[in-house]
């Protein structure tokens, strides 16, 4: 879950996109198939070319690893790069899809309305990257009292995985109850706005079920605990919409 993930962040950005109705949707669907063409195609040549002992002593070093088998030294450094590169890309995807995610839910009065104020120059939800930031840098300090890197990668993708299941299986619940009505107009629209969305959030559920014994605490604390911080602001947000409700009715 956690590798196909990302490419949604298009989604994201719609509403900074030139015709986004349009436009954002055929880029989600271009940008997953990149992400499994990618992957499945990585994972491909080093199956081919790693043994099964060269895989598990790589670690988390597997690409270095497979650009020493395929490029001649010292071109193969350029895993480096790409490693580099990737990791930009992550932050930057992670960044964005929190950042407008914020900005949406407080535009919705969801959440607070401070997330959803731009910046006067850049027009950039400025609060809600901040917020991200301070957060990152938290995780980060906490990361140096675990034993290596490879703990704290292998611990950050299962706990992030976890999460990245439960987000998209609220994305498919949503999908399904917003287009129920005119799911019921056809064959084709009852498939792909109601059925393979609820599909897709069995198999999120499952996958996450399944998984959960198998982690450790740390995997489990940070996964699981990072979904349930989410219910406080949850009910902040409705008792601040209750009393606001209640307050007009009584004006």
């Amino acid at each position: 879950m956690f590798a196909f993930s990302g490419w949604d962040v298009t989604v994201n950005l719609n509403e900074e996109t030139l015709d986004g109705a349009r436009i954002a949707g055929r880029g989600s669907l271009v940008a997953a198939a990149v992400t499994v063409v990618l992957l499945v195609g990585f994972n491909a040549v080093a199956l081919r070319m790693l043994t099964d002992a060269e895989i598990e002593n790589a670690g988390v070093n597997i690409v270095s690893a497979l650009a020493e088998k395929l490029i001649p030294h010292p071109w193969d450094y350029a895993a480096v790069i790409a490693v580099m590169l990737s990791t930009v890309g992550t932050l930057e995807t992670s960044i964005l899809q929190f950042t407008r995610t914020l900005f949406a839910m407080g535009r919705d009065n969801v959440l607070h309305p401070r997330y959803a104020r731009l910046h006067q120059t850049y027009r950039t939800p400025w609060l809600a990257t901040l917020l991200i930031t301070m957060l990152g840098l938290l995780l980060l300090f906490l990361s140096s009292y675990l034993p290596g890197i490879q703990m704290v990668i292998g611990d950050s993708v299962n706990a992030v995985g976890l999460q990245i299941a439960f987000y998209y299986a609220l994305a498919g619940l949503a999908c399904a109850w917003h287009f129920r009505k005119q799911a019921l107009t056809g064959l084709g629209q009852f498939i792909f706005l109601l059925g393979w969305p609820l599909l897709g959030v069995g198999f999120c559920l499952f996958i996450a079920v399944c998984n959960v014994p198998t982690y450790d605490l740390t995997t489990n604390v940070l996964g699981i605990g990072g979904i349930a911080i989410g219910i406080v602001p949850y009910l902040w947000s409705r008792l601040r919409l209750t009393r606001r409700t209640a307050t007009s009715a009584a004006a």
